[in-house]
C-alpha cells in the first residue's frame, strides 16, 4: 500500500507491482500469508481473499487489526465477538 492508500499485487509470474482491483474503500491494515490476504477497512469490515474465505468476513464492524497465519486469520475488534 502506498501513501495515498493505493495497494498493489504481484506474483502468480507477474514480475511488476499491478493495482489491486476488488476493495473498494480506505484501507488501515492488510496481512498476506502465502495463500491469503486480508484487508481492514476503516469502517472496521475486514476482507479476505485466498484459500480461506474470498470476500467480507461476516460479522464484524469493528476490526482495528488482522493476521494471517498458516491456516487461520486472527483478527483484533473492539469488541469481544465469539465467531
Amino acid at each position: 500500500m502506498d501513501d495515498l492508500g493505493i495497494v498493489y499485487e504481484w506474483g502468480k509470474g507477474t514480475l511488476t507491482p499491478q493495482v489491486k482491483s476488488g476493495i473498494s474503500g480506505e484501507i488501515v491494515d492488510i496481512s498476506a500469508g502465502e495463500q491469503d490476504r486480508v484487508f481492514v477497512m476503516a469502517k472496521g469490515m475486514v476482507y479476505g481473499q485466498g484459500s480461506i474465505i474470498n470476500g467480507e468476513i461476516p460479522n464484524i464492524t469493528d476490526a482495528i487489526k488482522a493476521v494471517v497465519t498458516n491456516n487461520s486469520i486472527v483478527i483484533l475488534t473492539i469488541e469481544r465477538k465469539n465467531i
